[in-house]
């Protein structure tokens, strides 16, 4: 175990796949030396949209576990995500197009092995109001409820 102070840091946009929009960035918290597997801050600044409003859909081979700290993340395949948003998206499972209008801070981790992103060739359509479409096991479905997004003045 290390200490590391995320308010001393840099955010690094160098260190996010060049395929995600610009301007979102990183700050690693944690890289096991024997799995790959990290832990970080991820940060994008408001109106970041997919370019033309379409985007292709991207996968890992490792899980990606996410939790949304403040501003909002908008996923076209699944609804928009605020703060206390939580998704896990397993192997291989394709997700977004994404953007965010408010802007987001975000911890991210992965399991399995290092953030490694695979790009589907197709673009996808992306809307600021996608459906609500929460992907969770029967017996936890009673749980899931949409964000609900402060009034926009």
């Amino acid at each position: 175990m290390r200490f590391v102070d995320p308010l001393s840091m840099e955010w690094d946009a160098g260190l996010v796949d060049p395929q995600l929009a610009p301007g979102v960035a990183i700050k690693p918290l944690r890289e096991d030396p024997e799995t790959g597997e990290v832990s970080f801050l991820y940060c994008s600044p408001p109106h970041r949209v997919p370019p033309g409003m379409a985007k292709p859909q991207w996968t890992h081979p490792m899980v990606e576990e996410l939790y949304c700290l403040e501003g909002e993340y908008v996923w076209g395949d699944c609804g928009r995500m605020g703060p206390g948003g939580y998704a896990w998206w397993r192997e291989d499972v394709y997700h977004g197009p994404a953007g965010t209008d408010t802007g987001y801070h975000l911890f991210v981790r992965t399991i399995g092995g290092p953030l490694v992103n695979h790009f589907d060739d197709e673009k996808k359509p992306f809307t600021w109001e996608p459906e609500y479409r929460p992907q969770l096991p029967a017996d936890l479905m009673q749980y899931a409820a949409a964000y609900d997004r402060p009034p926009n003045y």
